[in-house]
């Protein structure tokens, strides 16, 4: 299934309507970072989920594999 991902706003002027969309989800949102797509979590009880991190190196293939490094804008 192809989902179109949020596009979140670097700057941070549309994060209300952001945290809106992510809280009313019925699960996790694939949304856009600066060209990087990733799963955002606006439940609570997701984040104390042992199967859920932000740990780059656990979860992020490119940054695995070395094609991103340090110093990327997150």
């Amino acid at each position: 299934m192809h989902e179109i991902p949020l596009v979140l706003d670097p700057t941070g002027r549309r994060r209300l309507e952001e945290e809106e969309i992510l809280h009313a989800a019925d699960g996790p949102v694939l949304v856009d970072v600066l060209g990087e797509r990733a799963w955002a979590i606006g439940h609570q009880e997701l984040l104390t989920d042992d199967r859920v991190s932000k740990d780059p190196r656990q979860h992020w293939p490119r940054f695995i594999s070395g094609e991103i490094v340090g110093g990327r804008p997150r």
